[in-house]
């Protein structure tokens, strides 16, 4: 997704259009990987990552007010694209999952407030029920 009046949207969005401007991407390496990997398989120059974070308030804040692309969970900016704040790129390549990962101990039993939670990010977020 871009700003509004971002120069991606002088004409149709493409691939090829979007390698030639800088973008916020989140710092999970699987992101990083498949953004890069998207650009390398059809030929074209890798785009520069002009910020790497794992801080989505950051990344808003990048795309919004500092004229880069990003790649942005829609529910954290459903907001702004019904308000025309932001405006989402129309290119499925570019579409990807996050995952959410909590790592336990398989030597103690979970506290209360762990088992709360992680019922929780499921019930939300539809999360894989393996582990």
């Amino acid at each position: 997704m871009a700003a509004p009046d971002h120069a991606i949207f002088d004409g149709p969005p493409s691939l090829e259009r979007t390698s030639a401007h800088g973008w916020a991407v989140p710092h999970q390496m699987s992101v990083s990987y498949r953004f890069e990997t998207v650009f390398y398989r059809r030929n074209l120059p890798i785009p520069p990552q002009r910020l790497n974070c794992a801080s989505m308030a950051l990344l808003k804040t990048a795309v919004a007010d500092w004229s880069l692309i990003g790649i942005v969970p829609h529910r954290l900016v459903a907001d702004e694209l019904a308000s025309g704040a932001l405006r989402r790129i129309e290119l499925e390549e570019l579409s990807f999952d996050f995952a959410i990962t909590l790592i336990t101990t398989k030597t103690a039993p979970l506290s209360e407030a762990a088992l709360l939670l992680i019922a929780e990010l499921r019930s939300r977020f539809g999360a894989n029920q393996s582990g």
